[in-house]
């Protein structure tokens, strides 16, 4: 290398020693423009056997400066053959020894010649700060092993009665490889071996998976199979995996355990899978091999010492700051903005270290903004670039975010997968000459999976006891119209035996502390029948705790889709490891028939009602302690503290908010929107009425004006904003706001404590006949449905019409926290006719009400003198409503005695309103 004058010097770097402990040394830039180091290198000095290897330069940028512009790094083969790429290295960490990738190639006792190689940059630009320690040239450490079934050791794989060899295309490679199909066995015994050599120096821990596909007509794998992993120093790792119930006809993995591998533990591991149970003859697997490779970290973390931030060697501008980090205890560097008018904050992450599966990633800038935080009135800009060039781009309004704690900034998201190579690359940064910033605290860039929040185990994924006999049930494919897919479903001919399991790794959920509900989604159809002892629903956390309950199915309505509720759990990070869940009725003597299974729905038990606090809205000079001030307010119902704000005195009043509604109640349900405010006794300036505004997911605006004038002092009331209605295929924010813009009217005397948004209670219900359970209801020698038309909503409802039973039983229940918010008396009432042939009803019926305390109002009834032909109601009991008040109510009206037959009665359903008083 040959350099003019003393602008680059040669030193002795008595840190830098090789394995025999003598110093080198390196060539230390002081000041050039025109870059350029080269060297050449033999590869006939390398291994005879074909092995790829790979070029990097090793340097260290110190008081490194000026290198905006990306130097160029070649590699050329001894065929001429050229490999060049642009390096950034102004992003690249300072004061340690980095290595920059020149490239790779292939050596072999056939292929002779030098390799030639280079960084250069020719520019104008004078650069400074480098270190040149050297070129290394060593292996491409291979990270993923594959051992495909031929090399693996099979009992009676030689038998053409329990195995067959064939031969499937590996699209990955355009190879044909060979896997073994099972005939017959009973004595299941797969095994192999594997030298673990040369390990990557980047990649520690190592995952091995059998790679396995189960056909359609695989049986007897009742029992489950043993997996077994022994390392190279005799450990051993055991498990059991339970085949049943696995997706059928597509390549699967069965984990086997993982390792961890390096220079100093080299030599074999060992891999089973098997089931030696002499009397279960299995079938229908076939083995392809076992997968060797990296366990990828999901969840990605740059430091803010790793991103590039305009200014940051500037400690006038910014300075570090070390942070104690509690889930890791490790320290880490924060950047604190002391003050910039050019905010630019960047970095790069290489997506090939995430995780092999296809997995959708959102990245987050992780900040916090200190209490004086200012001059972030003008949004900054976020962007997200994937590696074909696509990009993401949107504005982000800081003002009005809480301070004194670390949030995420959400940057944007993409997809990784196998196939998919390069760098992102994400930035903050807003460059107003005029806007002086300050108050800033930059963590890092979150890089981790889009946590799904809704979860469907299909059928085809549980394990169902009998299903693969077609006597018992048999597989149907419908329509997933929310989907567009085609999924199979279970149906049930006849079994005495009900037993339908499965598990579900909460890993899988999102990452924040979440409460989950989970469901069995089934159907009975119109046939129906034999399901007069109640089911089993159990679910077990990974604790070990266990949930269970029993479920009736009698009475369920027919024909639709429903959802048994198993049970519910808590999911968060630290939380780890399966559930498992079943419907169960194990009776021999009850031979049910009719039930359809869809599978399994984890999801999260959806809050109905929501408050977004003062703190989270964006209030216009809310940081200017001259127009507003924060305080703290007890919240009674919740025993906690939180922040409100009082407004001192403005002429601009502006307070705005946003919501997600993905996170409100599954069901088809309608939100009002209010703002709780207070009007203190010393309030002001509020002759012209405010503007409330609400503009909703799709762009339609509702708008209104309030006038504060004449609203009560002293005392929390609400302002409605509007309202509107959600749905699982809603999506979007909502946003609200109040302001009034008159520039010559001070206004004073208004605390804001946030916006509460909550469903439109209905105050009248009516639990229609199909809803409720009757006994005998499903024999139509007994009962028969008929359609009636609904006066009050101009629809047709079904009611239950008595042909004749001697053994009345009608009852249902009903969960009053549907009802009205407000403390409200209610009254509840079955809604009956009495046909003109009605006939049997001497005895007086029994009618009961069972609160969700378990106190029980229990009377009689006369149905003997009711008037015919008309719908009549008949009184249950009453109860009061509240929001502290939860839970079901449960109602009935019988008459068991077997010696009266009654007939003519029509059910309709229970009317549950409000006990209105009467004016005097």
């Amino acid at each position: 290398m040959d350099m003019m004058n003393d602008k680059v010097r040669k030193r002795v770097d008595l840190n830098e020693k090789m394995e025999d402990n003598t110093t080198f040394d390196v060539a230390e830039l002081i000041e050039v423009c025109w870059l350029d180091v080269r060297g050449i290198f033999d590869i006939t000095k390398l291994s005879p056997a074909k092995t790829t290897y790979e070029v990097v330069f090793v340097i260290k940028l110190e008081q490194a400066s000026r290198w905006e512009v990306p130097v160029n790094v070649t590699l050329i083969l001894p065929d001429g053959s050229k490999q060049e790429r642009k390096e950034n290295l102004e992003e690249k960490p300072k004061g340690d020894w980095i290595e920059i990738p020149a490239g790779d190639f292939v050596a072999s006792p056939e292929r002779t010649g030098n390799i030639e190689f280079a960084i250069y940059e020719h520019d104008n630009q004078w650069k400074r700060g480098i270190l040149i320690k050297g070129i290394a040239i060593r292996p491409k450490y291979q990270t993923d092993w594959f051992v495909n079934a031929k090399k693996l050791s099979i009992a009676w794989a030689e038998n053409n009665s329990y195995w067959r060899w064939s031969k499937i295309e590996e699209t990955s490679s355009n190879t044909t490889i060979e896997v073994a199909e099972l005939m017959k066995v009973c004595w299941l015994d797969v095994r192999g071996k594997f030298e673990i050599t040369k390990p990557s120096p980047d990649i520690n821990t190592y995952e091995v998976a059998f790679v396995i596909k189960l056909e359609e007509q695989a049986s007897g794998w009742e029992v489950p199979v043993n997996l077994t992993l022994i390392l190279p120093d005799g450990n051993k790792q055991k498990r059991r995996e339970n085949l049943v119930g696995k997706p059928r006809g597509e390549w699967i993995e069965i984990q086997v355990g993982e390792f961890v591998a390096s220079p100093e533990r080299n030599g074999e591991i060992e891999f089973a899978i098997y089931e030696h149970g002499d009397d279960h003859w299995k079938k229908g697997l076939v083995i392809k091999g076992i997968a060797i490779r990296p366990k990828y970290q999901n969840d990605q973390f740059v430091v803010a010492k790793n991103l590039s931030i305009a200014w940051v060697e500037n400690n006038s501008y910014w300075r570090w700051s070390k942070i104690e980090e509690t889930n890791s205890q490790t320290a880490t560097d924060v950047a604190e903005l002391i003050q910039v008018c050019w905010l630019d904050v960047r970095g790069k992450f290489e997506i090939t270290k995430l995780s092999l599966a296809k997995t959708t990633y959102e990245v987050a800038f992780v900040v916090k903004l200190e209490e004086q935080a200012s001059g972030w009135e003008v949004p900054v800009n976020v962007t997200l670039v994937q590696p074909h060039g696509n990009k993401q781009e949107r504005k982000e309004n800081l003002v009005g975010k809480p301070k004194g704690e670390w949030i995420e900034i959400p940057v944007g998201e993409f997809v990784a997968s196998p196939k998919r190579t390069g760098e992102i690359e994400f930035a903050i940064y807003e460059h107003g000459d005029d806007l002086w910033k300050r108050g800033l605290v930059i963590k890092g860039i979150a890089i981790r999976p889009k946590y799904q929040n809704d979860w469907f185990v299909v059928a085809k994924n549980l394990s169902i006891a009998w299903a693969e006999n077609n006597r018992y049930w048999r597989w149907s494919k419908i329509e997933e119209t929310s989907c567009n897919t085609v999924i199979d479903v279970a149906e049930l001919i006849e079994v005495c035996w009900l037993d339908v399991r499965g598990k579900f790794e909460i890993t899988k959920l999102s990452r924040a502390r979440t409460t989950y509900e989970v469901a069995f989604v089934i159907k009975l159809e119109e046939q129906a029948s034999r399901w007069t002892v109640p089911v089993n629903v159990t679910l077990i956390l990974p604790d070990g705790n266990e949930q269970g309950r029993k479920e009736n199915l009698e009475g369920k309505p027919k024909g639709e889709w429903i959802e048994i509720p198993v049970g519910e759990f808590v999911a968060s990070p630290e939380r780890t490891g399966e559930i498992e869940f079943a419907i169960y009725e194990h009776g021999d003597n009850h031979w049910k028939r009719g039930l359809v299974i869809k599978g399994i729905a984890i999801r999260p038990k959806f809050q109905n009602d929501w408050f977004v606090v003062a703190k989270n809205l964006s209030i216009a000079w809310a940081e200017n302690n001259h127009y507003w001030r924060w305080s703290k307010v007890e919240e009674t119902s919740s025993y906690t503290g939180f922040d409100v704000a009082e407004l001192i005195e403005v002429c601009w009043l502006d307070v705005r908010g946003k919501f997600e509604i993905t996170k409100l109640s599954r069901a088809r349900t309608t939100y009002e929107i209010a703002f709780v405010i207070k009007l203190e006794q010393h309030a002001s300036g509020w002759e012209v009425p405010v503007n409330v505004t609400l503009i909703l997911p799709d762009g339609k605006k509702q708008e209104r004006k309030e006038n504060l004038e004449g609203k009560p002092k002293g005392d929390w009331i609400e302002i409605l904003a509007g309202e509107f209605t959600a749905s699982p295929g809603n999506t979007g924010e909502i946003e609200f706001a109040i302001f009034e813009h008159g520039d010559n009217r001070w206004k004073k005397g208004l605390v804001i404590k946030g916006i509460a948004i909550r469903p439109k209670y209905q105050n009248d219900w009516f639990v229609v006949a199909k809803n409720l359970s009757i006994a005998w209801v499903e024999n139509n020698r007994y009962w028969r449905w008929s359609k009636i038309e609904g006066t009050i909503s101009n629809t047709a409802v079904d009611a239950a019409e008595l042909i004749e039973v001697c053994w009345l039983d009608v009852r249902g229940k009903f969960d009053i926290a549907s009802l009205s918010r407000a403390i409200t008396t209610y009254e509840v009432a079955f809604v009956i006719k009495l046909e003109e042939q009605a006939s049997g009803w001497e005895v007086p019926v029994n009618v009961i009400l069972v609160l969700p305390d378990g106190n029980k109002q229990e009377r009689k009834e006369n149905l003997v003198g009711k008037p015919r032909g008309e719908w009549i109601e008949i009184p249950i009991g009453e109860f009061v409503a509240s929001p502290e008040r939860t839970g079901n109510i449960e109602f009935a009206i019988y008459e068991h005695s077997d010696d009266h037959r009654k007939k003519g009665l029509v059910i309709k359903g229970i009317a549950i309103r409000p006990k209105y008083q009467a004016l005097e």
